[in-house]
């Protein structure tokens, strides 16, 4: 799209007045041979439109190859190490080779659908300059014509044929723009996944109950069926399963980043659906596995959650964290992008 952009703010005015510009101006300065364009644009613009009605849809397959090939790069490189953990590199290699082999196909097909479009635009508006220089030599020869007007009418076929090659780019161009642009389009269109319903403040009391919750993506293979718990205000549960047992699904239906679920689930006995996002958010609290920090300061990323922390609630969360050790009492201390001066388990602590 940016390619697109930058192309039209140069080529999509200027290309074509230059084409029908040098069209009329041919027309004007030598009618006599004005026949030899009638000619030559008429066989090129049937040309064309088959050329791109046939190379459009060739196109906009090879750009949605590509996007399948990004996202499958970027699987690979954000999950290194759970792929490195279930032993899945050949498998992942063999994906990536069989996505690049099917890129590389399309392309060659859309390459080849055009490729001989501007080879052939250059041979017959070239051809129609060597006509006109035949022709025109005639009528010169005859008086009937005078070199100045020849040469005017060859320098506007060359303007031609340079126009008529810097639209077909265009075109080339626009149809991987069109499909790149229907992708943007989709994803701003998209509505937010979370229906804020709820009006009522969480309740004080924390007891968290699961009553018959049943969640999935798909209706036949549910990731959690029938699911029942309670926890007590104060306790603690830990629940041990293996990857995508739905542990985190756990989480996100408790926080509500999913709605549609069956059952109910409640907090000090009120319903999550009841609750507005922004106190239960308040509510909850979730420690991811992955840890984020900001480039700061130590306090600017203790008080991201609560502005308004006084320093003995910093320290206080500070030491609840077990994190008083390798922070110190000092919290306007530096902390780099991504944590790259504390420890991994430091840094989640």
């Amino acid at each position: 799209m940016q390619t697109m952009v930058s192309m039209l703010t140069r080529g999509l005015i200027r290309s074509p007045m230059l084409l029908f510009g040098g069209i009329v101006m041919s027309m004007i300065v030598s009618p006599r041979l004005s026949w030899i364009v009638l000619i030559a644009l008429p066989i090129l613009a049937i040309y064309i439109y088959v050329v791109v009605r046939r190379s459009l849809p060739l196109y906009t397959a090879m750009q949605g190859q590509v996007d399948v090939m990004n996202r499958s790069m970027s699987e690979n490189l954000t999950g290194a190490k759970t792929i490195k953990a279930y032993v899945l590199e050949d498998h992942q290699r063999t994906q990536f080779n069989t996505e690049n082999h099917n890129l590389q196909q399309i392309s060659q097909r859309a390459v080849l659908a055009t490729v001989t479009l501007a080879p052939l635009i250059m041979l017959v508006l070239n051809l129609a300059v060597v006509a006109a220089l035949a022709y025109g030599g005639n009528l010169a020869i005859s008086g009937s014509m005078t070199t100045g007007e020849i040469m005017a009418f060859v320098n506007y076929m060359i303007q031609i044929t340079t126009a008529m090659t810097n639209t077909v780019n265009l075109i080339t161009t626009f149809s991987r723009a069109v499909t790149s642009s229907a992708r943007v389009s989709a994803v701003l269109a998209e509505e937010a996944g979370t229906e804020a319903t709820g009006s009522l403040a969480a309740p004080n009391d924390s007891i968290i109950a699961f009553n018959h919750v049943t969640f999935g993506f798909s209706k036949s293979r549910p990731i959690l069926d029938d699911i029942n718990l309670t926890v007590p205000s104060g306790q603690w549960l830990g629940i041990i399963g293996s990857t995508g047992s739905g542990k985190t699904t756990l989480i996100a239906l408790l926080t509500r980043l999913y709605e549609h679920y069956q059952g109910s689930i409640t907090i000090g006995g009120t319903d999550i659906q009841k609750i507005s996002l922004a106190s239960l958010h308040k509510k909850i609290t979730v420690a991811l596995q992955n840890s984020l920090l900001f480039s700061g300061t130590v306090e600017r990323n203790l008080d991201y959650g609560a502005p308004q922390a006084t320093p003995a609630q910093l320290a206080s969360g500070v030491a609840i964290a077990s994190a008083t050790e390798f922070i110190g009492t000092d919290y306007t201390a530096p902390v780099e992008e991504a944590a790259r001066i504390f420890p991994a388990a430091n840094a989640s602590a």
